[in-house]
């Protein structure tokens, strides 16, 4: 008899180790650095990256890449012209300082996607949603800004260029439609994704 109660108590200590170890983590104190065993167990229920984010930190990494190049080619004596809503800025010194800025906070969603942290969330949705309200001025005021541009190179076209604007301007907004609706997936899946910055 004394040996089926040793049995069943060592069976019942095995059960209990695991809601122990995860009442530890729980009880833990703001600020107290997890032990071995505790980073093991949070580890193991963090999974694998989704594809989502994946994808979107290859989105990331190519628009870095992209921007460092056209940063550095302001410094080849290009002169640069951005659209930004109704404006159009052709001053090196403010495409520079936006280039700056573009490459600072994806770098930061890069690092923040791999390791998950916290403020990479609402950097996101954030960043996203000022991209995405950028985009809908950009196409309202699109022929304003093909104008200016060709207005750049008189001469170049025989009919008065009405022909090139058209055409120019279809184009534009088809990558302008696609590129929008990309915005607002990303913006979504930040959104939705809300328990992978918390594991």
């Amino acid at each position: 008899m004394a040996v089926k109660k040793r049995a069943g108590r060592a069976v019942k200590t095995a059960e209990a180790k695991p809601a122990e170890k995860e009442a530890t983590i729980k009880s833990r104190m703001p600020g107290e650095p997890l032990g071995g065993s505790q980073l093991s167990d949070i580890k193991s229920n963090s999974g694998r990256m989704p594809v989502g984010f994946i994808l979107i930190l290859v989105y990331l990494f190519l628009g870095v890449v992209s921007m460092l190049f056209s940063f550095f080619s302001l410094f080849g004596g290009v002169q640069g012209s951005m659209q930004f809503g109704p404006a159009m800025i052709s001053s090196n010194a403010i495409i520079f300082i936006y280039y700056i800025i573009v490459i600072a906070v994806e770098a930061s969603l890069i690092y923040g996607i791999f390791k998950r942290k916290k403020y990479t969330r609402i950097l996101g949705i954030v960043w996203f949603g000022l991209m995405l309200l950028l985009m809908i001025f950009n196409m309202i005021f699109i022929s304003q800004s093909i104008s200016y541009v060709m207005e750049q190179y008189p001469g170049s076209y025989p009919d008065g260029g009405e022909l090139a604007k058209a055409v120019i301007y279809k184009i534009s907004m088809v990558i302008m439609m696609l590129s929008l609706v990309l915005h607002a997936l990303i913006f979504w899946y930040f959104i939705k994704k809300k328990s992978f910055f918390n594991s």
